[in-house]
């Protein structure tokens, strides 16, 4: 009598991502969806967080590519990944340098350029006839009061290629321009908007990109774009509001491990953020945490001050000390209840002398 065999077919191999950068809840999403993660990150920003869900680590300055693709390449060779992706700003261009150096799709490596320089966006948009704004590039107090003199005022000045924020200026006044030109000389180039930009409402359209929009008396204006979410919380209010991560869209989307959006998704209720802002100065008492905690309002607080900690002035997105978000039935509901619990929470300072 012969003994009956039991045959196993060999199952699919696990997909696999190169993450470039971001935070262990990046690396811990892409491995709940079910893929295989190789990080590439900066030595001194890997540690324990990352270790359960990372599959092989390159530590390294990945803004160094000339250094960054080589390795890859040899890493791919050996285990191979079907993407590179990032979800921060750092890790983008890397990402899609390797995506065109190893062909593996996405965004170009000038596309991505072209969303990183403000400048050159507006000069594209310019060109195309599409959101035209009066811009120009300036190095020196005097370029400022010549496009104020071609164009009134407020006018905004910013970076050209910076993130989080940094170095944003509203002029509102000719007199201020010489302060501002100060303030902005440890920054390098210099890019401003003109005043249609300014005083009006704004929205932002996310999906696997942040494009903020102005509207504007003259119609709908782009202020910039970045082929990655956007911050200040807005993954997780898109996720209280409407049911969808898209940090996990972005990072499973490509290989069909989530739901595809066929269509906007429907509101399930309202999210608001509230940023902490106290005065400058050495924390002396902080007050009204476990409240706020506690409150069924509350979906998020973050705030890392103790006593004797220094709150630096408010200047970049990096200043800020903390943050509650806040969930409510609808927008308005959210919006107060995010107003009532930051309100909750009392950080008394004392200057620093």
């Amino acid at each position: 009598m012969r003994s009956a065999s039991v045959y196993a077919a060999p199952t699919a191999p696990r997909p696999r991502i190169l993450v470039v950068g971001g935070s262990p809840k990046h690396v811990r999403k892409a491995r709940e969806l079910g893929l295989d993660v190789v990080l590439a990150q900066f030595p001194d920003a890997y540690d324990r967080d990352h270790w359960p869900y990372v599959d092989q680590a390159l530590l390294l300055d990945y803004g160094d590519t000339d250094r960054l693709l080589p390795m890859v390449r040899a890493l791919h060779a050996a285990y191979p990944f079907q993407a590179a992706v990032s979800l921060f700003e750092l890790g983008l261009l890397p990402a899609a340098r390797i995506n065109e150096a190893l062909g593996l799709g996405g965004e170009s490596v000038a596309t991505v350029e072209l969303l990183l320089d403000k400048w050159q966006m507006r000069r594209e948009l310019t060109a195309k006839g599409i959101s035209p704004v009066a811009s120009a590039v300036g190095r020196s107090a005097q370029d400022v009061r010549a496009f104020v003199a071609a164009h009134g005022l407020p006018v905004i000045v910013k970076p050209i290629r910076e993130s989080g924020s940094l170095g944003i200026f509203r002029i509102h006044d000719r007199a201020d321009v010489d302060a501002v030109a100060d303030r902005f000389r440890s920054l390098g180039d210099r890019h401003w908007d003109a005043r249609d930009l300014t005083g009006t409402d704004s929205f932002d359209e996310f999906l696997m990109e942040d494009t903020e929009v102005k509207l504007t008396s003259r119609g709908p204006r782009i202020i910039e774009s970045h082929n990655r979410i956007g911050g200040d919380r807005i993954n997780e209010l898109a996720e209280i509001a409407y049911g969808v991560d898209m940090e996990r869209y972005a990072l499973g989307a490509g290989f069909g491990l989530v739901e595809p959006l066929t269509a906007s998704p429907e509101p399930r209720g309202g999210a608001a953020v509230r940023f902490l802002t106290p005065e400058p100065g050495r924390v002396v008492e902080v007050t009204g945490v476990d409240a706020v905690r506690a409150d069924p309002a509350c979906a998020d607080l973050q705030l890392d001050l103790r006593p004797g900690d220094v709150v630096p002035p408010l200047t970049w997105n990096e200043d800020k000390v903390g943050h509650v978000v806040a969930r409510g039935t609808t927008a308005a509901e959210a919006i107060a209840h995010s107003r009532r619990l930051a309100e909750t929470i009392l950080i008394r300072t004392e200057p620093v002398v």
